[in-house]
């Protein structure tokens, strides 16, 4: 008899423990990343506000204003391609700001003549932002960071 309630004591407090703990395995299981998605094309256009000669202009008084501009050769399956010019700029100064591409998958964003990434701290902050929305993690960086700018 003594075993058998000694065996259902156990039982009880095993059972009683894990309906403590499922509450807490619950919140740990949505904490976890959702599966990635990409970039909606807003979001990507909300990096390019942020980048730093965008910020720059800006704080001359001058703003920036952006088109997407996908040519045949570009990886338009996994970036957003756009043409970058400064909004208001008089004189004989070239509007053109440059030609930048957000990777769909990762936020990060390139100067698209370049082949340079692009960084600055205003953009840094978002791309966590939006990092965070979609799922994107170290995982995902790293598996969708090295695909080409173009075809």
């Amino acid at each position: 008899m003594n075993a058998n309630r000694s065996l259902s004591a156990r039982a009880f407090f095993v059972t009683l423990l894990l309906g403590l703990a499922s509450p807490a395995l619950r919140s740990a299981d949505q904490t976890r990343s959702p599966s990635h998605s990409p970039l909606a094309l807003h979001e990507a256009e909300i990096l390019i506000y942020v980048l730093p000669v965008a910020v720059d202009l800006r704080k001359a008084g001058n703003d920036v204003a952006w088109r997407l501009q996908p040519n045949p050769s570009d990886n338009s399956d996994d970036y957003f391609h756009f043409w970058a010019v400064e909004s208001g700029a008089s004189g004989s100064a070239s509007p053109n700001v440059g030609h930048y591409a957000v990777n769909r998958w990762t936020g990060d964003v390139w100067d698209d003549v370049l082949e340079s990434p692009v960084t600055g701290p205003e953009l840094e902050r978002i791309q966590a932002i939006l990092r965070k929305a979609h799922g994107i993690d170290a995982r995902v960086i790293s598996d969708y960071r090295s695909r080409p700018l173009h075809k």
